[in-house]
């Protein structure tokens, strides 16, 4: 396990120190030299994952994300079959607090199941997700890349991944939630407010899972209007690289 910390606050690393010695696992702890902010505090975690260490899988938790007792081990099943380079799926995202909120409010009607993914278009939760290092490159080249529409890494990464065709997986039912409000971290009223109201798994699931709503290629591929304005960077970005694509507006 990685902890990167931005400096500032004494406290936030003696609290992950502390932490850190009730794991049967060894840790690294590092505070940051300056202060790097939301876009490359991650970043430089995924490096040191990937680049250094040489990984073959990343959870990416953020400190305001709260797992379910079962979200490792849904990500670990998401290795175990999602690993490979080949796979149809880019990432596993640990939520999707717009589409899957609870009996009622999920994306088609679904049930509220345990045992439902869903295949989904974007990344759905910068709180929590995994991928393995097949799609590092990719996350990399790609992270807070966007100058002229929504900014930020994760909207870079979905307006990449539309560009691309690739497509994702979240649990029907959250295995995490964000308590950003409680610290003063979150990020808008956005933010808090799709927490309201939203399911989160009991942790009670044992069992192989089922996949519903899927995504066609056709579907992967069809732009949104706010992702118009960054496809002139996206392009000449990629054809400078000798690369190809095609999308649907």
């Amino acid at each position: 396990m990685a902890i990167f910390i931005d400096p500032g606050v004494a406290e936030v690393a003696n609290v992950c120190r502390a932490f850190t010695y009730q794991l049967p696992l060894p840790v690294k702890v590092t505070v940051n030299e300056t202060r790097l902010g939301v876009a490359d505090n991650p970043i430089g975690a995924y490096r040191y994952v990937f680049d250094e260490l040489g990984t073959d899988f990343n959870v990416a938790i953020e400190d305001d994300a709260v797992l379910s007792s079962d979200a490792l081990e849904l990500a670990l099943w998401f290795y175990a079959r999602h690993c490979c380079a080949d796979s149809r799926y880019a990432f596993m995202n640990l939520c999707d607090h717009d589409q899957y909120r609870g009996t009622g409010l999920n994306a088609h009607g679904v049930p509220e199941d345990p045992s439902l993914l869903a295949e989904s278009v974007r990344l759905s939760s910068p709180f929590a997700w995994c991928y393995s290092k097949s799609v590092w490159p990719f996350v990399k080249k790609n992270w807070n890349k966007n100058v002229r529409s929504i900014w930020g890494w994760d909207w870079s990464l979905r307006l990449a991944m539309r560009m691309e065709g690739m497509i994702s997986l979240t649990p029907v039912v959250s295995r995490c939630q964000n308590i950003g409000r409680l610290d003063g971290t979150w990020e808008n009223e956005e933010t808090f407010r799709v927490q309201l109201g939203l399911r989160y798994s009991d942790g009670s699931y044992r069992g192989d899972y089922a996949l519903v709503n899927p995504v066609s290629d056709r579907e992967a591929r069809v732009l949104e209007k706010w992702m118009l304005p960054e496809v002139p960077r996206y392009l000449s970005e990629k054809l400078a690289h000798g690369g190809r694509t095609r999308f649907t507006a």
